[in-house]
Order: C-alpha cells, then sequence, then structure tokens
C-alpha cells in the first residue's frame, strides 16, 4: 500500500474561541472586507437571466475574495485545532480508514434499526464493515508503530 505525503493544516478550533477572540475576528474580518472591491456593474445588473461571463467572473471572484476574508481572518483571530494523540495525525486516516468507518457505522445503524438480529443479512454485513475497519485499523498502527508511515 503506497501512502503519499499530506499535509495537515491546523484548522480553526471555534469552540475554543473566547469572546476576547470573537471580537478580534470581527476586527480583522471587517478591515479585510472593507478592502475588497465590490462589482458594482454585476450587483446592479437588472437581467434576471443575465449570462455576461463578465459580470458571472466578478461575481465568482468577489465571492473567493469574501470567503478568503473569513478564513484568513479565523486563522489569525480564532485559535487552531491540533493533532490528536502523543504521536501526532495518522497520514492516510482522512483516506483509508474514514470511508470505511463511514460505512461501519451506517451498517451498524442499519442493524440497531432492524432490532439487533443475531444472524440474517444486515448482521452478516454489520460484521463484516465492522471486521474491515478494525483490520485495517490494525494495520495503521502496526505500521505506525514499525514507522513505516511517518
Amino acid at each position: 500500500m503506497k501512502l503519499c505525503s499530506r499535509v495537515v493544516r491546523p484548522k480553526p478550533s471555534w469552540h475554543k474561541a473566547n469572546d476576547t477572540h470573537i471580537v478580534e475576528y470581527k476586527k480583522v474580518l471587517s478591515s479585510k472586507l472593507n478592502r475588497i472591491k465590490l462589482p458594482r456593474l454585476a450587483l446592479w445588473c437588472s437581467n434576471v437571466c443575465c449570462t455576461s461571463t463578465e459580470h458571472i467572473h466578478n461575481l465568482n471572484e468577489y465571492a473567493n475574495d469574501v470567503a478568503a476574508a473569513c478564513l484568513i481572518s479565523a486563522d489569525t483571530a480564532i485559535p487552531v485545532s491540533g493533532c490528536r494523540g502523543a504521536r501526532g495525525c495518522i497520514p492516510g486516516w482522512t483516506e483509508f480508514i474514514a470511508p470505511l468507518q463511514t460505512n461501519s457505522l451506517f451498517w451498524h445503524n442499519i442493524w440497531i434499526d432492524c432490532g439487533r438480529p443475531h444472524n440474517g443479512t444486515v448482521a452478516d454485513i454489520m460484521r463484516k464493515t465492522r471486521a474491515q475497519r478494525r483490520s485495517i485499523m490494525l494495520l495503521f498502527e502496526r505500521l505506525v508503530r514499525m514507522r513505516q508511515i511517518l
């Protein structure tokens, strides 16, 4: 199994933000939004079915600028999340284990909705998806211990 290197970017952790962080975020965001040029012609266009490529481009650029201002302001003012665990993040978790975990939880919930049968198709699928997830997680843990992933 070949793993590509992945950049783990810390994300703003809004639940860690206090009132001071929020005030700073609003201040930085307001400053950044004031610098964004409004696409006035596109905003004032009265044609509901406008297909002007210039208007579409200007509106898309404006939306991207607003989104970037929000993200940069959050990165500046809001505390960030860190990696879990003592060793940090496990490379490949999102690509390999998360889909299996989602599938396993899906079938587990169906199994519960069916009254937790001990045998039958639903029980077999639930056990199979749980076993797949666990085996991949064990493989990743072994590779991390052997330092083949990190």
